[in-house]
């Protein structure tokens, strides 16, 4: 009997299974099909935020020493720095793949949004919308992932002397990819904390101060096959 092939297509089932489906048909309208099944090599990996800094008001800004700013995290005592979070990568099993200087795991940032409200002694109003990849790809290599942390302590700095109150508010989605030292690969998406921070800020007789505050983390060693985008990238300025 001759068969004519009719489709091949590959299938994904839980737990990283790949599946190959063969499809033929015969000349009298018979079709065949066989499955034939691979399990897929995928790291598992702990990937965990914490809090360590508070929303501040203050000269004591590891960016930008000496210039008042409205911050979360990055202050310094003696000599070490308070990052606002830290995001801790621990317990990698790459199911027997070796890591060495061309793979491993490494940290994307992207700030989904970042919003600044700015009211002036004439009494106008400013909104600042923005998002996109923060700073740069990637933000910091972490290795094996055995215990290699990446920290920020985001802010803004520098107030003009026309500008009566200023509100900070900023999203934050912070991935943990990897990449196999492999001909023709790409990274891919492993873990996901999501976090964000907000500050609101009054210049009164004279005086800036802190007048609201708030940094969470809403999405905590969230297991992720969603790739990281963005269409422009934003650096650090005060």
């Amino acid at each position: 009997m001759v068969m004519k092939y009719k489709s091949m297509r590959i299938k994904i089932h839980a737990g990283f299974v790949l599946a190959l489906v063969l499809e033929v048909g015969s000349a009298s309208g018979q079709s065949v099909s066989a499955e034939a099944r691979f399990n897929v090599i995928r790291p598992t990996i702990d990937f965990a935020g914490s809090i360590n800094g508070s929303v501040a008001l203050d000269t004591n800004y590891i960016v930008a020493p000496g210039i008042l700013c409205l911050h979360f995290g990055g202050s310094i005592n003696n000599g070490t720095t308070n990052f606002g979070i830290n995001c801790t990568a621990s317990n990698p099993n790459l199911g027997g793949y070796d890591t060495n200087s061309n793979a491993g795991f490494f940290v994307v940032q992207v700030i989904t949004s970042s919003v600044t409200t700015i009211t002036k002694t004439d009494g106008s109003t400013l909104t600042i919308n923005t998002n996109g990849l923060d700073n740069y790809y990637p933000a910091k290599n972490l290795g094996t992932g055995n215990g290699t942390v990446f920290s920020d302590a985001p802010g803004i700095g520098g107030f003009p002397t026309n500008y009566i109150q200023i509100s900070r508010s900023e999203n934050f989605k912070t991935v943990l990819m990897f990449l196999a030292d492999e001909p023709e690969v790409i990274p891919v998406p492993m873990k996901e904390i999501d976090w964000n921070w907000s500050g609101s800020i009054s210049f009164t007789n004279n005086e800036w101060f802190l007048t609201s505050s708030n940094a969470a983390i809403t999405a905590n060693n969230q297991d992720t096959l969603s790739f990281p985008t963005w269409s422009s990238a934003i650096h650090n300025a005060l």
